[in-house]
C-alpha cells in the first residue's frame, strides 16, 4: 500500500508506484482534496477524481482508492497490508505507523531523478513558464 496526492503525475510517481508494486498487490490511496487543503494549506492542480483516473491509466494493475475524509488510517485497518511504501521525502507519520501497525513493514522507496521529477519543482517550472 502507498499513499500520496499524486498531483501533476510524473515519472517519479510512476517509478514509486512500480517499485511499491514489487511487494505484492498494490493499493494506492489517493489523498482527498479536503485533506490536502487542510494539511498543506493549498489547493492541488487536479481534483481527486482526475488524480485517481490518472493512476488507473498509468498503473493498470493497481487498486486505486480515495482516502477517508476524516480518518487517515481507516483504510490501513480495513485492508491490513503487509507493506506500506513511503516516498523518499514523503511527510508521513512513520513513528505513528510503526507504533500502531507493528505487523506492517514500512519501506522507504528511493527517488527517481528527484532533481527533475519532484512535484514542487515541476509546479515551479510551470509557474515560471506561465509568467514569462
Amino acid at each position: 500500500m502507498c499513499f500520496g496526492s499524486f498531483d501533476l503525475f510524473h515519472e517519479g510517481h510512476k517509478y514509486f508506484l512500480n517499485e511499491s508494486a514489487k511487494y505484492g498487490s498494490l493499493y494506492v490511496v489517493v489523498a482527498r482534496d479536503s485533506s490536502i487543503e487542510k494539511i498543506k494549506k493549498r489547493k492541488l492542480t487536479f481534483f481527486e477524481e482526475k488524480r485517481v483516473e490518472t493512476i488507473k491509466n498509468n498503473i493498470p494493475s493497481a487498486k486505486v482508492l480515495l482516502g477517508d475524509k476524516t480518518d487517515f488510517y481507516k483504510i490501513i485497518r480495513e485492508i491490513k497490508p503487509d507493506v506500506i511504501c513511503l516516498g523518499y521525502d514523503q511527510v508521513a507519520d512513520e513513528k505513528y505507523l510503526r507504533k500502531n501497525f507493528p505487523n506492517i513493514k514500512i519501506v522507504r522507496v528511493n527517488a527517481y531523478k528527484p532533481e527533475v521529477y519532484k512535484s514542487s519543482l515541476i509546479k515551479k517550472n510551470l509557474n515560471n513558464k506561465v509568467s514569462n
